[in-house]
This record gives structure tokens, sequence and C-alpha cells, in this order.
């Protein structure tokens, strides 16, 4: 997993939140003072902010690996890093997220 900061990377940002019985996750790419992709999706109400958190963490680096550029992906829970730089994890989602990021230097 990268952690210096590329200049000129594309900027992905990833955000989960719940709110009532409302749970959602969402990231955003930004390349040159624009953004170039969108993505969200809704989850269930028994889902936790903690997946929503990962869901959308994953879903920016899967799309990260498609790109051709650098990129660099800013997210706002320490949690979700924490799991991702863990040697023991159990969630099928963070394993995959993993996965990904060994197999992407680039992210």
């Amino acid at each position: 997993m990268q952690s210096t900061l590329v200049w000129n990377a594309v900027e992905v940002y990833t955000d989960g939140s719940k709110i009532n019985d409302q749970t959602g996750s969402a990231f955003c790419a930004i390349a040159n003072e624009a953004i170039t992709k969108t993505w969200k999706a809704n989850l269930r109400p028994a889902n936790t902010v903690f997946q929503a958190e990962m869901l959308a963490l994953k879903a920016g680096i899967e799309w990260a690996s498609t790109a051709n550029e650098e990129v660099n992906i800013w997210r706002d829970n320490e949690s979700s890093l924490q799991a991702l730089k863990s040697f023991n994890v159990k969630r099928k989602i963070t394993q995959e997220a993993q996965l990904i990021l060994l197999e992407n230097a680039r992210i």
C-alpha cells in the first residue's frame, strides 16, 4: 500500500454514512479540477457505518485499479485504513481491497 502523496494524480474521495435507517457509500474521482467519475450505493438499514466506509473505499480502489494514471485515495475513516493495514483480516470486502492494492502500485 502506497504511503506517499503523488502530485498531479487523480484524486479519489470516498465516504460512507448512516443516518437513521439509511446507509450509503460513495466516491468521486477528480482530475484537473473536474469530476471524472462518481459512484454511489444504497445499503440495507442493518449495514454499519464501517461497512459503508469499506464499500466506498473498495469501490474507489477497484476504479483506481482500472485507471491508467497515478491515483491518490482520500478517506475520512481511520478504522477502514487500519483494517486495510491489518494482517489478520476476516472480512471478505477488506481482503479483496487489500489484494487489489497489492497488485497496483499506482494507487
